[in-house]
């Protein structure tokens, strides 16, 4: 309801302007409003490029190569994460005659950017890599015509369809909550969502939980918001913990969220919970689980990205919790897409394929944490590939980014608005 209302609000200033202009102004690219097809380029360039005829998904390495050439620019790359510059290194290294750029931004910054850039017709970025964990660049820049997909033939086809619905991916991350595994030698001590935010009858906490501020990380906000399209299912992991029916006990009307919605009851018992601690880096938090036991004999869980597990090679004694009940985590893709309109297009796109290649996927991202979606790519730092941790062992979701487009910001400001209230903060 939230995003409908800054709809409408947008599209009466759009008449506005309109009625006091007596036009509408044509450098805005029309909004598509249908969701975009898999393989299909959505949206419109701000200038025709001529390319139109070009069957990009079906050209290989070399031909991207020579077209590539003639273009003669700068391949400029934004990215979500710093470690694409080392795949930026070793792609100048197997095409020396091509020149790029890699500019590390957050996704705000990246889509402020990309932005400004096609409403100008200055366009700089070829090529965006970013997580879309709520659906932002897929319902918002999408149909803009700021960006296109990209599905070469030979690489989808070792991606599971349903990874492919909002652009190309080519790993996904995860967060996971940590435990001491000094202190529970035998293994992860719970399965159950619900255990983490149970409080004993004195008023104590079972755990003392470590995390970022929940209300500024929107891959956290994307997860809680999963548990409340999820109701049924964490209803079903309550009873499962509690042996009754859930007591609904947050007030609706208050957040101007859904009543009786077992995932809205979960954010409202963690938003409340007497032992939250908020620590901003995730190597603190993972190292703060192994001290709150080994220095303060305390049982603590820390939520952080996956990656944070490689803190165990310098001595801190910690472990993924797993097979928690109805799931234990949400997959986060990271999407290479084209920017419309880019100086090269086919430098743009070699970029991507060397990306999502063996090569370029060692250069860079083949790290603990970090699982190709691509089943030809190597998975040698993880435990386990994920097929292998997938909903039917509790592990990881594919996320619903339509639905957590809808109540996204439903689930945020509930958040923020009950985390105020914790008596304890």
């Amino acid at each position: 309801m939230k995003r409908l209302l800054a709809f409408v609000i947008a599209l009466l200033l759009v008449f506005t302007l309109i009625g006091c202009n007596g036009q509408e102004s044509s450098s805005a690219p029309p909004v598509q409003t249908t969701k975009p097809v898999p393989g299909e380029t959505t949206g419109a360039d701000p200038e025709p490029s001529g390319d139109d005829e070009i069957d990009w998904n079906n050209l290989s390495d070399e031909e991207l190569y020579e077209m590539a050439k003639e273009e003669g620019g700068i391949i400029n790359v934004y990215a979500g994460s710093g470690k694409m510059l080392k795949t930026g290194k070793a792609f100048l290294a197997k095409y020396p005659d091509l020149k790029l750029e890699v500019y590390d931004l957050d996704q705000d910054e990246a889509k402020g950017k990309i932005k400004t850039e096609n409403e100008t017709g200055n366009i700089t970025a070829d090529v965006l890599h970013t997580k879309d964990t709520a659906g932002e660049i897929y319902y918002d820049y999408l149909p803009m015509g700021y960006i296109e997909t990209y599905y070469p033939t030979d690489l989808v086809a070792n991606i599971p369809d349903n990874l492919l619905t909002y652009g190309l991916p080519f790993y996904s991350s995860m967060n996971l909550w940590y435990y001491n595994n000094s202190a529970f030698p035998d293994g992860c001590p719970l399965d159950n969502w619900w255990d983490i935010v149970h409080v004993k009858e004195d008023g104590t906490p079972k755990w003392k939980l470590i995390t970022k501020n929940l209300g500024s990380e929107t891959a956290y906000i994307a997860l809680l918001s999963s548990f409340a399209i999820n109701s049924d299912q964490m209803a079903a992991a309550y009873e499962d913990y509690y042996g009754e029916p859930i007591t609904y006990t947050y007030d609706a009307e208050l957040a101007e969220v859904e009543a009786n919605n077992a995932g809205f009851e979960f954010i409202w018992r963690l938003s409340q919970h007497p032992g939250l601690t908020f620590i901003e880096d995730g190597d603190e938090i993972v190292q703060a689980v192994h001290f709150a036991y080994e220095e303060g004999g305390e049982h603590a869980l820390g939520f952080a990205s996956a990656s944070k597990l490689d803190n165990r090679d310098d001595g801190y004694n910690i472990e993924w919790v797993t097979g928690l009940a109805p799931y234990t985590a949400m997959m986060n893709c990271n999407y290479m897409y084209v920017i419309s309109g880019c100086d090269n297009p086919a430098g743009a796109r070699l970029f991507i394929r060397f990306q999502m290649s063996k090569e370029g996927f060692d250069s860079s991202f083949n790290a603990l944490g970090n699982w190709p979606v691509d089943s030809s790519l190597p998975n040698e730092e993880n435990p386990f590939t994920m097929a292998e941790f997938g909903p039917e062992v509790n592990g990881a979701i594919t996320p619903d980014i339509e639905a957590l487009y809808d109540i996204f910001l439903d689930a945020q400001d509930s958040w923020i608005h009950w985390y105020d209230m914790n008596p304890n903060k």
